[in-house]
């Protein structure tokens, strides 16, 4: 290995933050998703879908003030 082994220790707080980003991060979400495309065309659901990277990075830009490269901002555009 070339930094050493790795430890894994579980934790009360590791399984309850796995469950969280399982459930409501992806499950939910994903259902919610689904759920939404019901009721709109196929073109603005494509066009929704094809902007969640770069909304994300705004998104992360306004609560952390996060600073994209311009590798990461040719990859969201």
């Amino acid at each position: 290995m070339a930094f050493g082994p790795a430890y894994f220790h579980a934790t009360p707080s590791l399984a309850a933050g796995i469950l969280a980003m399982g459930l409501l991060a992806t499950a939910l979400a994903f259902s919610v998703l689904t759920w939404a495309q019901r009721y709109t065309t196929a073109a603005r659901s494509a066009v929704i879908l094809a902007l969640e990277p770069a909304l994300a990075w705004f998104t992360s830009y306004l609560v952390t003030g996060e600073i994209l490269s311009n590798r990461g901002k040719m990859g969201a555009g």
